[in-house]
């Protein structure tokens, strides 16, 4: 038993992140935010939120490349009557058929290309500009503030 308790507490994380798509209902944040904050855990806990979902934080990232990426994001922006990619909070997670759904906008601006669509998470200060409303800056804050100082100081 002592055995496997000293292997338990070696194989402990030193970091857990708790991610859920918010889907616009504020309460999801406050109920995980209320369960992280209300017990003593062994490790550093990091929430993601993203409002309205996770695809809404890589359609924030992204950043033209080229004529046809810039035409297909005016297009976008005439047919929503704003930006996504400045106001991404504004998009839905449902239905998945609608024109403002994140999944389907981040499809028709990365054209579906998953290394697209990741180039989109690189750029951290537009990222950070962006994420105000969208629960991006609030997890950037936490990855800094927990997150790093648990991989960068000695345990």
């Amino acid at each position: 038993a002592r055995r496997q308790r000293q292997m338990c507490i070696r194989d402990r994380p030193d970091v857990v992140v708790l991610a859920r798509d918010i889907d616009g209902y504020p309460e999801r944040c406050e109920g995980v935010t209320q369960v992280r904050n209300g017990l003593n855990w062994p490790f550093k806990v990091a929430f993601a939120g993203p409002d309205p979902e996770v695809e809404a934080w890589y359609v924030a990232g992204f950043v033209p490349n080229g004529k046809a990426e810039n035409e297909e994001l005016e297009k976008v922006r005439k047919e929503l009557s704003f930006d996504p990619t400045t106001e991404s909070h504004r998009l839905t997670s449902h239905p998945n058929d609608a024109h403002t759904d994140a999944k389907r906008v981040l499809g028709r601006l990365s054209a579906s290309d998953p290394e697209r669509e990741a180039e989109s998470l690189s750029n951290r200060p537009i990222l950070r500009d962006r994420g105000s409303e969208n629960g991006l800056r609030a997890f950037l804050d936490e990855v800094d503030e927990m997150i790093v100082p648990a991989f960068t100081s000695p345990t």
